[in-house]
């Protein structure tokens, strides 16, 4: 068996059962759990579906399965499994009675996984005479002690999906929808909890009344200790006098990252934020990263939305990109329109889609992916009608919203169109490599083996980009990502993946002369493979990164 090493995480180490490598495409696709197979730890007992994969620094991973089999029924077929000790085996599962508790739990929607290979859940628990359903936030600490951090009653609900471990501070937060206003509670630090009662920061100023609370606060995303949120602010019920806002809580309280209204910081004198998304990200370090509509100086209108950055360290905002400025990588076309949805990694790396307009931008080529590192350049990572590297000729049609990793991989969803493209073959699964270059993970209509004596099965859909306060990342990690696959057949399973280093072009593990003649080959042919700048084209400028990747023994 060939084994892949990405950094120190090993991929092979992650799988239930077979531990064959498929490759699938530009990656090296791997299964971790197959509907079908044997619940470990648990005789007679089978996965009848898997789903929610989360993987972590460590390369342990975790997920949510419905069982079926040997004294399975409705009351205990939920359980959530983890390798983070080795092999997989539950950590809990429905019915089970929590410590010092009356009553059981009746269901589990998913789970959150943090760097300490601790667990943190929402679930539904049942307990009293008569019986009372609430909902629960459970936390280990240590390792498969579970205690309940917060209880509420089904009628004033947390929104399960919203739950979020703070990374290794064990910290948990919940949004609650119970109310127009909405609120964040965190389960451990109750003087952080943020609700319509909760002053608003710097209330008595000159723009903020100094009675103001918050109202409408949107699901918070988290970084490594701290959250970021959009809300309104105001004194009164009517709506037409709230002031909205990003607010974070990365300074140790809440605080305005940026107010409707004000002075964007290092913008032109006289340019205010107007406008913001409910989805603003923040990382490790505390950085936010936002999309805002503009007015006044510098932003007329048709070219007043921009991505922006506020810095933890800094007062000012950094402008990653703006409507109706010139967009990398095209000729002379300009951004048109952003999606609202940022990524953000640790390091600082910005990745978003955006619309196009002129400079031959048209309706087969005016969307793509951009990407903005710290002091460098924004810079083009994937086009709408340029060639999608490893779909034989079909090329990029639309874009699902990018995630990036703490590592600052990207992984993307998009779908194709082109030479041999059906609805059966239009979706796939892209990353980054280790060189940055986009590489083709998995395509529905995909024929991959995942046991050892069975055919191949035939991908039909591709679940990936959870949404669970991290921005995706949780799937992400050290190179490997971590996914859902449908198969033809009615079957499915969890899956990780890897992209070999692009120096190694053979996929042998080995950067030697096998990978030049491969190379030189797909090259000669024009194959989109051999596009090593991804600039969309194969030319002597690929031949010339990709010898200098290989001659250097690297990606």
């Amino acid at each position: 068996m060939k084994t892949l090493n990405w950094g120190v995480w090993t991929v092979a180490s992650v799988a239930v059962g077979f531990s064959g490598v498929s490759i699938a495409s530009e990656a090296l696709v791997r299964p971790i759990v197959l509907v079908g197979d044997p619940a470990p730890s648990i005789p007679g007992v089978r996965f009848a579906a898997v789903s929610d994969p989360r993987i972590n620094s460590s390369g342990h991973v975790v997920f949510w399965a419905r069982l079926t089999g040997a004294g399975v029924t409705l009351l205990d077929d939920v359980a959530i499994w983890t390798n983070r000790n080795g092999a997989f085996s539950p950590v809990i599962r429905k019915q089970q009675i929590i410590p010092d508790r009356t009553g059981n739990i009746t269901g589990i929607p998913t789970a959150s996984f943090n760097d300490s290979d601790l667990i943190t859940l929402a679930a539904s628990f049942a307990d009293g005479t008569p019986t009372t359903t609430s909902l629960i936030a459970l936390t280990e600490e240590p390792q498969n002690a579970f205690t309940i951090l917060l209880k509420e009653l089904q009628n004033n609900t947390f929104t399960a999906p919203a739950l979020v471990p703070l990374a290794d501070t064990g910290e948990t937060v919940l949004w609650n929808t119970a109310s127009r206003s909405n609120s964040i509670t965190f389960s451990r630090d109750h003087t952080r909890d943020i609700t319509s009662a909760t002053l608003a920061p710097e209330a008595g100023s000159a723009d903020i009344p100094a009675d103001a609370t918050f109202r409408q606060i949107s699901p918070p995303t988290f970084g490594g200790a701290a959250v970021a949120f959009r809300a309104a602010i105001g004194n009164s019920a009517t709506t037409a006098v709230w002031k909205y806002g990003v607010f974070s809580d990365r300074s140790g309280q809440a605080a305005i990252v940026a107010l409707a209204g004000r002075q964007v910081p290092g913008g032109p004198a006289g340019q205010f934020y107007r406008e913001f998304s409910s989805t603003p990200t923040i990382n490790a370090p505390g950085d936010v990263a936002f999309w805002a509509r503009l007015e006044g100086a510098g932003a007329p209108a048709g070219e007043d939305i921009a991505i922006l950055v506020s810095a933890a360290d800094s007062p000012n905002i950094r402008q990653i990109a703006k409507v109706g400025q010139p967009a990398p990588g095209t000729t002379l076309a300009a951004f048109a329109a952003f999606n609202r949805r940022v990524a953000l990694s640790d390091s600082g790396r910005v990745v978003f889609g955006a619309s196009l307009f002129g400079g031959g931008a048209s309706a087969g080529n005016n969307s793509g992916l951009w990407l903005s590192d710290a002091d460098v350049p924004l810079k083009l990572l994937a086009r709408e009608g340029a060639a999608a590297p490893g779909a034989a000729g079909a090329y990029f049609a639309a874009f699902f919203d990018p995630r990036v990793g703490a590592d600052d991989q990207i992984a993307f969803l998009a779908t194709l169109t082109g030479p041999g493209v059906s609805a059966a073959s239009a979706t796939a699964l892209f990353a980054t490599d280790l060189s940055g270059v986009v590489r083709m993970i998995i395509r529905e209509g995909d024929s991959i083996a995942v046991n050892e004596s069975g055919p191949p099965r035939i991908v039909r859909q591709i679940v990936f980009d959870h949404e669970d306060g991290h921005g995706g990342s949780s799937q992400m990690s050290n190179g490997v990502i971590v996914f859902k696959l449908g198969f033809t057949d009615n079957s499915s399973g969890i899956f990780s993946a890897t992209i070999p280093c692009f120096g190694d072009f053979n996929r042998d593990g080995a950067v030697d002369g096998t990978d030049l003649t491969e190379y030189y080959n797909a090259w000669l042919m024009g194959d989109s493979s051999a596009d090593a700048n991804v600039d969309g084209g194969v030319d002597g400028a690929d031949l010339e990164a990709f010898f200098g990747r290989w001659s250097a023994g690297v990606c």
